[in-house]
């Protein structure tokens, strides 16, 4: 009986869905253009918010495929135009192999140089190809970045060695086992391939296809603490507040740029550091910013490999702690 029951109960409510569902198109198809309106309407809805949530989750993504990712910190400068703040990813050649060497909490420490094109001699015929690099030999144990072939600790240590990417090595060799080959860069440098790496993944703030020594630079050799040329990283030791580091900067300024501000701009730290009525532009100091950057100001942010952001602020410097 119970068994009947149930069937009986079944064939009722589905009997109720049908003739609600035929009441339901009845008065759409009776109020077509109020009907259209709302469907439309729910629609587009729907479909912003999920274009919302997919660029979100994408802006959250990046620079997370780094094992270390939450110990990452790029070094900033701050540049005052009037009274507008002004953040910019350079800082001096010197200044983060002095925070490796004299502040034992900085475990290591990479500088990148951005250069967009480079000449490769491929057969007969030079080819224009972009996402060039100059790094620091360090660069491989601040960032992840797996290596198919070659040895991620010693890739870079020769002045004219090279490592390239999966998909570079594949358009000028159809092959990935080029350790030892030579690329011609520029019509005038031979380059040792050393080391291939997978392709860097998209959710990333900076894009290469081709890494070069960092000494290959005459700028990463001058010691000029006046002058912000390179992206600048730092790996914090685990534990470690990146307050306590960016608390280092006024006193190592001192000591180091103070002289080299005298010399080359014949005026003392003070003024350069505090004299905005007199030079509209000027410098302000520099910030620890962490390379996952999960929310700034209320809303998703990330690092950018150039040209950063602008805001106002009263000139402290401080830590903008982006990332939980």
């Amino acid at each position: 009986m119970a068994a009947v029951e149930i069937i009986a109960l079944k064939i009722h409510s589905y009997s109720m869905f049908k003739n609600y569902l035929k009441v339901a198109l009845r008065n759409l198809w009776k109020n077509k253009a109020f009907s259209a309106i709302n469907i439309i309407g729910l629609a587009a809805g729907l479909a912003v918010c999920l274009l919302i949530v997919l660029y979100v989750v994408d802006e959250l993504s990046y620079d997370k495929y780094n094992k270390n990712a939450n110990r990452i910190y790029r070094l900033d400068a701050d540049i005052y135009f009037n009274d507008t703040q002004a953040i910019f990813a350079v800082a001096p050649d010197p200044l983060a192999p002095t925070l490796k060497r004299e502040y034992p909490v900085v475990e290591e420490m990479t500088r990148v140089n951005f250069q967009r094109d480079v000449l490769v001699k491929k057969d007969n015929q030079n080819v224009q190809d972009h996402n060039v690099g100059y790094v620091d030999s360090t660069f491989f144990k601040v960032f992840t970045i797996p290596m198919i072939a070659g040895d991620p600790l010693t890739a870079l240590r020769e002045p004219n060695s090279l490592v390239i990417d999966k998909t570079t090595a594949k358009k000028y060799f159809n092959s990935t086992d080029v350790v030892g080959k030579i690329l011609r860069i520029d019509n005038n440098i031979d380059c040792k391939i050393t080391g291939v790496i997978k392709d860097i993944p998209e959710q990333s703030h900076f894009k290469f296809d081709f890494f070069f020594p960092l000494s290959l630079s005459d700028e990463s050799r001058q010691n000029n603490w006046v002058s912000n040329n390179f992206n600048t990283y730092i790996l914090l030791r685990p534990g470690t507040d990146p307050k306590t580091v960016e608390a280092k900067f006024d006193g190592m300024l001192r000591k180091y740029m103070a002289p080299q501000v005298k010399e080359i701009l014949n005026t003392t730290f003070e003024e350069f550091e505090n004299t905005p009525v007199q030079r509209p532009s000027h410098w302000g100091g520099y910030n620890v910013r962490p390379v996952i950057m999960e929310f700034w100001q209320g809303r998703p942010g990330r690092l950018h490999d150039r040209i950063q952001y602008t805001l106002l602020d009263d000139g402290n410097w401080k830590i903008e702690r982006l990332a939980p």
